[in-house]
């Protein structure tokens, strides 16, 4: 496993010599920080960090329910979406929320999991995704690589 660091965003992570890092300046979302996709997946497979700053406090429970959530049913770019779980978890080693979800994108089957944590007035996620057919064959490396997130000061 390769080791990365943002300090500007203040995490850490570990990801397999297989994956590519890709930093996102050019993003469509504009809280993507880093990407790291799967050599062998022509970009399907990937693990991506966003940061985002909230504008005034709310819970995180709030956050996914009523802007992520609401934000993913509202976007013209996810067709059929289906939310499978949302439960709570300990990610980066706080209080978290896991969301896993299926939806169509450019007429491919996708499944994704994210996972939500809060430090201050900032939401951290980690997200996993894949074609629907690969997703289970790649869980484990994508665990992997979420439980290896931390925080940093």
């Amino acid at each position: 496993m390769l080791n990365y660091a943002d300090k500007d965003n203040n995490f850490i992570l570990k990801y397999p010599n297989d994956w590519d890092l890709k930093k996102e300046e050019d993003s469509i979302l504009l809280y993507e920080v880093v990407s790291f996709v799967l050599q062998s997946s022509s970009n399907h497979t990937k693990i991506v960090v966003t940061k985002e700053k909230l504008t005034e406090p709310m819970t995180l429970s709030s956050y996914i329910e009523e802007k992520y959530v609401k934000g993913l049913e509202n976007s013209s770019n996810f067709k059929q979406l289906k939310i499978l779980q949302n439960e709570d978890a300990i990610f980066a080693n706080r209080t978290a929320k896991t969301l896993i979800y299926t939806t169509t994108v450019d007429s491919k089957s996708m499944k994704y999991m994210e996972v939500f944590a809060m430090k201050d007035l900032y939401v951290y996620s980690i997200s996993y995704k894949s074609e629907i057919s690969t997703y289970d064959r790649y869980k484990p490396v994508a665990e992997k690589i979420i439980h290896s997130f931390k925080i940093i000061p």
